[in-house]
């Protein structure tokens, strides 16, 4: 027995079995272990998906409901009274109940009949429906600008194989309702092109209507005949904040024509008589970014884009003319031509004052926009000097049918100026009544700008917005202007030096140039939008023409 026991045959056997019975169990657990894999991995791929999915709900959500208040302002236009109206009711609980957006009350799957359905591939599909609405508040108030939006929280489910995700999305829909110009540092309107001659200096975006030229030339003089001086071409500079400043072209055919030479006047011609001859070597494609930033100066962070824009002109002469028309002569200053003094310019921010010719306003019942046919002179606000002091100041809203003209003064400002004629400012200093305070001025004729803080190494620091239904000049070489603010018209001519010149001497280096300051500087400033909506406007002024792009505060 002990014999059979020691001896070694048969152990092979034992050892095979064993062996086998070892790697099946690895093998099994193995499998077990890739089954379980494969199934967290399509869990894993689920989940991934649907999130992926959930999100894209949103967007088309937001998207479709972006759509729909586009169609509705472009069908019904209405005026802010009645959009902020509109927006009540279309986002009010009961209209999102009956229209089955609102959201159910629980966490619980959004069930089949709410919210958008979004089919998908393989058994997957989004839903997305509308958890809640408010106004948006600052400090507990809702501010001007916003109280043409609403911040719109969504959810949306992303089912794939009975795994679902969910996001939550808060959206501010809307507009600020303001007129689109005052988004840009400098626009051009009505199919107008931008002209900056020498160099000039913009802190923000700008954006042309049809086409840009730029010239390393500055000029001086007008009446067709303009004296040129070499400079350096226009700097852009991006604001504080943003990664680059943008040139924006509304029309995909526009260009960008550039100029190293004296241009050519026609004494018959228009546009101060400067003559612009577009060839083959001075046309750029506005789809050549790196090419349009050599052609300006130490320009590195510029962004070129086309983008459709609808058109943003402003009907100056309807805003005054209805003024007359509705007979609202609040406030009323009477004669064809003021001089400005404290006791009769400077009001309350509140107030709004019209300035009429009383001879006109009562000549056979006619209306003042009609005084012209019967021979008499429209009526003009002349700010200019008194007696006793070089120093204006003038507050609130004013509307004037005629010309405006601020001469040889000091002219401190915290007002919006509605001009149906043209403005000229010329020897004057224009500067804050107090502290943030601005000049915003829209007129349907011309604006002209020159002889400001002429020859001082010092600028004239304007903060305020200019706008022209037609064209726009201003100058930086005698003349030395910081715009805080934003600049538009059809068509915009700017021209500068940059550095020291005097009365007889406009000739200085372009390396000299290049590191000095130039003396016509544009910096967009977004507080503009809230001093402008500051002032006290008739509720139906701006009709709502387009909205803001939606805008994603949070995702969760």
């Amino acid at each position: 027995m002990i014999k059979h026991l020691k001896t070694n045959n048969g152990s092979a056997l034992l050892i095979a079995v064993a062996i086998l019975m070892i790697f099946t169990v690895l093998g099994l657990s193995l499998m077990t272990l890739t089954a379980n894999g494969l199934t967290k991995n399509e869990s894993r791929e689920n989940i991934v998906h649907a999130t992926d999915l959930a999100d894209k709900g949103i967007e088309f959500a937001v998207n479709d409901l972006q759509k729909k208040l586009i169609d509705e302002i472009k069908k019904n236009p209405m005026g802010k009274t009645d959009f902020y109206l509109y927006l009540n009711s279309i986002f009010s609980n009961e209209n999102l109940v009956t229209n089955n957006l609102k959201c159910p009350a629980s966490n619980n799957k959004i069930p089949e009949n709410i919210g958008y359905k979004i089919p998908g591939e393989n058994n997957s599909f989004t839903k997305v429906c509308i958890e809640k609405v408010e106004e948006i508040k600052t400090n507990g108030v809702t501010e001007e600008k916003d109280r043409y939006k609403r911040l719109v929280t969504f959810r949306s489910e992303g089912w794939v194989n009975q795994k679902k995700h969910t996001t939550y999305a808060q959206v501010i829909i809307g507009t600020d309702a303001i007129p689109d110009q005052l988004r840009y540092a400098v626009s051009s309107n009505n199919n107008g092109s931008l002209h900056f001659h020498g160099g000039v200096e913009v802190t923000g975006d700008i954006k042309s209507a049809a086409n840009i030229h730029i010239s390393k030339k500055a000029y001086s003089g007008w009446n067709y005949a303009p004296s040129w001086h070499n400079s350096v071409a226009l700097k852009l500079n991006p604001t504080i904040g943003s990664a680059s400043s943008k040139i924006i072209f509304s029309k995909p055919t526009s260009k960008l024509f550039y100029y190293n030479q004296n241009l050519s006047h026609n004494s018959n011609g228009s546009n101060k008589g400067i003559v612009y001859s577009p060839t083959k070597n001075n046309t750029y494609d506005i789809t050549n970014q790196n090419q349009i930033k050599s052609l300006l100066t130490r320009s590195d962070k510029i962004n070129v884009i086309s983008k459709d824009l609808p058109e943003d002109t402003v009907n100056v002469q309807s805003k005054v003319e209805s003024i007359y028309n509705e007979n609202k002569l609040v406030n009323p200053l009477k004669g064809a031509r003021i001089t400005g003094t404290t006791s009769n310019l400077k009001r309350s921010k509140e107030s709004i004052t019209m300035v009429y010719d009383e001879a006109c306003l009562n000549y056979s019942n006619k209306k003042p926009y009609l005084c012209t046919q019967y021979g008499l002179k429209d009526t003009e606000l002349s700010i200019g000097p008194s007696r006793n002091s070089n120093t204006v100041e003038i507050q609130g809203t004013y509307f004037i049918n005629g010309d405006v003209e601020i001469n040889n003064v000091t002219l401190k400002s915290n007002a919006v100026l509605y001009v149906n004629g043209n403005v000229n400012i010329r020897f004057s200093t224009l500067t804050e009544l107090e502290k943030d305070s601005s000049l915003i001025i829209f007129a349907s004729g011309p604006i002209f700008i020159a002889n400001i803080s002429e020859y001082l190494n010092t600028p004239s620091t304007i903060k305020g917005f200019f706008y022209s239904q037609s064209d726009m000049t201003l100058y930086g070489v005698g003349s030395n202007i910081k715009i805080i603010g934003g600049l538009a018209s059809k068509n915009l001519y700017l021209t500068a030096l940059r550095g020291s010149v005097s009365e007889n001497n406009f000739n200085i280096s372009e390396n000299t140039q290049l590191n000095s300051n130039s003396r016509l500087q544009i910096i967009y400033d977004e507080n503009i939008i809230k001093q402008y909506t500051d002032f006290r406007r008739d509720e139906e002024e701006e009709f709502i023409t387009q909205l803001n792009e939606p805008e994603t505060l949070n995702r969760y």
